[in-house]
């Protein structure tokens, strides 16, 4: 019985917690992943246009449209996995009304446009 070993395996996995975000467009926000078992060698984000960086652990995405996002990851020993993000992005609404309207026929402040 002396060759007898306990070995946990964790799995190499990448994710997204949420796996959805919503943002307002031209915003920045930082993108992070959660992986278990062993360390990742490689990173590659894609579509790499929107980023900041294609392949550093937490890029800056800077986005006018509805996105997805796909992170691949290897460990040293070739182990890989893929995780995808879906981002919304919406708009912000910059709805400016007058707060004074006098139409007194002085040219100002007289229509309401």
């Amino acid at each position: 019985r002396n060759n007898l070993a306990n070995i946990v395996y964790v799995p190499f996995r990448i994710r997204f917690i949420p796996p959805t975000i919503n943002v307002f467009r031209n915003d920045t926000t930082r993108l992070n992943i959660v992986h278990t078992g062993e360390p990742y060698v490689k990173l590659l984000w894609t579509p790499a246009t929107k980023l900041s960086c294609s392949s550093c652990p937490s890029p800056i995405l800077t986005t006018t449209n509805n996105e997805t996002i796909k992170v691949s990851g290897m460990t040293q020993f070739e182990c890989t996995d893929s995780a995808y993000l879906d981002v919304h992005a919406f708009s912000r609404n910059h709805l400016v009304l007058p707060n004074i309207f006098t139409p007194n026929g002085d040219g100002q402040n007289d229509l309401f446009e």
